[in-house]
């Protein structure tokens, strides 16, 4: 019987340990989240630095993976108007 009650035991533990596991995942996965949303504004910041430096938009498209179209949406955000 003293081996049942050992695994009993085990088992509570192990179940009591998932609530803390959940909540240190869940910290993990909102500092990624945040990391991601800051290095995207940086992005975004670097994307207009190099246009207004005279970097085409084909060629901040290549560097970036971003399409085109998208980069010109980034550059509209952060005030560059068509023409600029």
């Amino acid at each position: 019987m003293a081996r049942l009650d050992d695994l009993a035991r085990a088992f509570r533990r192990a179940e009591a340990a998932v609530p803390e596991a959940e909540r240190d995942a869940a910290a993990k996965i909102a500092k990624a989240r945040r990391d991601k949303d800051l290095a995207r504004q940086a992005l975004a910041a670097g994307i207009v630095e190099a246009w207004r430096a005279g970097t085409s938009q084909a060629e901040i498209a290549r560097r970036t993976g971003y399409s085109r179209e998208h980069i010109r949406r980034i550059l509209r955000e952060h005030g560059v108007q068509p023409g600029e």
